[in-house]
């Protein structure tokens, strides 16, 4: 196995996507966690599969849900994987990406259980 880069993640609750919660399971393919939600919809299969090698060992989680992803990166977010971008396969299925971001930072998702008073706003 020499050359290749073994990486071991300790991942928190706040590092997984955050689309769909219920009957979740998860699996690991070419190095990749993918989480599940109801559908197991194994499109999320041909993403992965579409990434070049480099891009490929960048990603640590992704899940597919209703035609949106999530993707966690170990790194840095590549171009044309931010959020809000849209993502075309060969065979012409279209995803938009819904959080795109680097492991150890909160989607956007998380922040939102967190309402400050809006008297701490108001700075004078």
């Amino acid at each position: 196995m020499e050359g290749i880069p073994l990486f071991v993640h300790t991942f928190q609750i706040e590092d997984f996507p955050r689309m769909e919660q219920g009957k979740a399971g998860y699996c690991v393919y070419r190095n990749v966690l993918v989480k599940w939600d109801e559908d197991y919809d194994r499109r999320i299969f041909c993403v992965i599969d579409q990434m070049p090698n480099d891009m490929r060992a960048n990603l640590t989680i992704a899940q597919e849900h209703e035609n949106c992803l999530s993707l966690v990166w170990r790194w840095g977010v590549p171009d044309n994987y931010r959020t809000g971008d849209r993502l075309t396969l060969p065979n012409g299925d279209c995803f938009l990406i819904y959080d795109s971001r680097v492991i150890g930072t909160p989607s956007q998702d998380y922040w939102k259980q967190f309402k400050p008073e809006e008297e701490s706003w108001n700075i004078q």
